[in-house]
């Protein structure tokens, strides 16, 4: 069965990298009973493909590549073809996959947001991603992709939301945050 805006809800959790999105995702994929679609994800899993390192830069050149050759909504049609029903959406990071998503779905976009050194720290902590080596390397870093013509749109996602949670403190408290929203 094909759902209609009508009836599939999406929560798309959007952020700056290091803000708390999968966090906040995993709480409300608990909390609601829904799964989680991380658009990181299939980025991650080719580069590891590619036998490529996994940093922001070939992130970055990927889902630019991919969004040239496959479409800017391209991550948003792999989220809503991967699960049926309601889904929560991790990263969208252009607005391509945010139309995408407000055409196919009744769409809510939560935005998160943190302190820049609190997420350089969270980002250097949890190792997924190699960073920059200064919170002010990483700073520029990340304005330098959002500001290319490449496929990073996040600002203007963030922009989209129908509310933002600050997450620079502790994770009960943005629970508490994702408690009132709901």
């Amino acid at each position: 069965m094909i759902h209609n805006k009508k009836t599939r809800k999406v929560i798309a959790i959007v952020g700056k990298i290091g803000a708390g999105k999968d966090e906040a995702a995993t709480y409300l994929s608990k909390k609601l009973g829904w799964p989680v679609f991380k658009m990181s994800d299939p980025l991650k899993n080719e580069l590891k493909r590619q036998k490529k390192e996994i940093n922001r830069k070939n992130l970055a050149d990927l889902g630019t590549k991919w969004s040239r050759e496959k479409g800017d909504d391209y991550l948003a049609r792999l989220a809503l073809q991967s699960h049926k029903g309601n889904l929560i959406i991790s990263g969208p990071r252009q607005l391509g996959q945010i139309k995408y998503l407000h055409k196919k779905s009744d769409l809510t976009i939560v935005a998160i947001s943190a302190d820049d050194k609190i997420r350089f720290e969270r980002v250097i902590s949890r190792k997924s991603v190699k960073e920059a080596s200064s919170l002010q390397d990483f700073i520029k870093e990340e304005l330098k992709n959002d500001a290319s013509d490449g496929a990073n749109q996040v600002i203007k996602c963030i922009d989209q939301a129908h509310c933002t949670i600050d997450n620079s403190s502790t994770l009960k408290e943005m629970y508490n945050k994702l408690d009132k929203i709901l």
